[in-house]
């Protein structure tokens, strides 16, 4: 028999080099062991270790569940997890977080608003804030609270010092 002749491969480059194409063979022989084989020829069969799983089965009544249960051999006790060791220590102090709920700025009295506007962070840049009194605005950002008064920084760079209780309502500008 002749074997086809197959057409070109397609072209992968503009100038495809020649490349020598393999030759392919397959294995014609193999040879083998004749002990090997007669050895296990005569070999018993293993007999097969039974499992410790439970067949799925559905359970309609309680007590068939019980005696289910009990039936069955447990087997020794796996291995605790990190996660288990840390639940049941969490679970034996039984410590109780003392967290205060946290208010909305609109709802803290105005004392607390200053107290909450001098504690931000140095990371975080200050808020700034519109201070009403009764006959003005001041737009700025806090800068202390020095006794029964406050310093604020307006936006065109001077410091108004303001008393707390000419404050009527602190309220931040976004």
């Amino acid at each position: 028999m002749e074997e086809k002749q197959k057409g070109k491969s397609p072209l992968l480059y503009i100038d495809q080099p020649n490349f020598v194409k393999p030759d392919f063979s397959m294995q014609h022989s193999y040879s083998s062991h004749s002990n090997t084989i007669n050895k296990t020829e005569n070999k018993p069969p293993t007999p097969k270790k039974p499992k410790n799983s439970v067949p799925f089965q559905v359970q309609t009544n309680s007590e068939e569940h019980e005696s289910f249960t009990e039936k069955v051999e447990h087997p020794a006790e796996k291995p605790k997890s990190a996660a288990d060791y840390f639940r049941k220590q969490a679970n034996s102090g039984k410590r109780t977080w003392n967290l205060t709920p946290v208010k909305a700025f609109k709802e803290m009295s105005i004392a607390e608003k200053l107290q909450y506007l001098l504690q931000v962070p140095r990371a975080q840049p200050p808020f700034p804030c519109e201070f009403i009194k009764e006959d003005e605005r001041i737009r700025g950002i806090l800068e202390s609270k020095e006794g029964d008064t406050i310093r604020v920084k307006t936006f065109n760079g001077e410091v108004r010092t303001i008393a707390i209780e000419e404050l009527q309502a602190i309220r931040i500008i976004f």
